[in-house]
């Protein structure tokens, strides 16, 4: 049995960093499922065993998180539901190499929110974004959570989705991270490439 959570109060971002690559995190978890256009196993797995090459601050992660507190004040306003930060790091209770960081948690209804921004809006949450809440709540064991979108493009909105916990899927992505975990990290053993910078990533020494 693992222990619950981690506070992140006063942690220093590069623990909290380091910390953070030794599990696999929630927005982690639709790379490893081959769900993320932006991130691959082989990704997830480098980053993992650290031979991950260095993330450097781009312009849409500084925004992202510079604006998180708007969103948070803007969800609040739309919803009348008050939100605290969660500060800390969750931990699966059967498995401590399963973790998230939560954006928020909901007042009273004691669920997460997930808060993004994102250029347009068709009306369905990405596949990648779909297993990070899925893995949230699978971790928190929550039977539902909030996602919160700010659309950045033209004709801006804020949207609200209320997604429930789907146990069907949390059971799949639950194995394949596991197997992930047990096969490919502890066994530093690289999953099969899938992009031809897979390939020049595992084999360029």
């Amino acid at each position: 049995m693992s222990k619950k959570s981690i506070s992140t109060v006063d942690m220093p971002k590069k623990e909290w960093l380091s910390k953070r690559d030794k599990s696999i995190g929630a927005s982690e978890a639709g790379a490893v499922m081959g769900l993320n256009p932006y991130q691959t196993p082989v990704d997830v797995y480098l980053s993992k065993i650290g031979k991950g090459l260095p993330v450097e601050e781009n312009l849409a992660m500084w925004i992202g998180s510079k604006i998180e507190p708007l969103l948070r004040e803007r969800f609040q306003m739309e919803t009348g539901m008050k939100v605290r930060k969660d500060n800390k790091i969750r931990v699966d209770k059967k498995c401590d190499f399963l973790t998230t960081n939560l954006d928020g948690m909901v007042v009273g209804e004691k669920v997460p929110v997930e808060f993004k921004t994102m250029g347009v809006w068709n009306g369905d949450i990405p596949d990648y974004y779909f297993a990070q809440i899925q893995h949230q709540m699978m971790v928190t064991n929550k039977p539902y959570i909030y996602f919160a979108v700010l659309v950045t493009g033209y004709g801006k909105q804020f949207i609200i989705e209320k997604y429930e916990r789907n146990d069907d899927f949390i059971s799949e992505m639950r194995e394949s991270l596991i197997k992930f975990w047990n096969n490919n990290v502890m066994r530093q053993k690289p999953p099969d490439p899938i992009t031809v910078t897979d390939i020049n990533n595992i084999y360029k020494n």
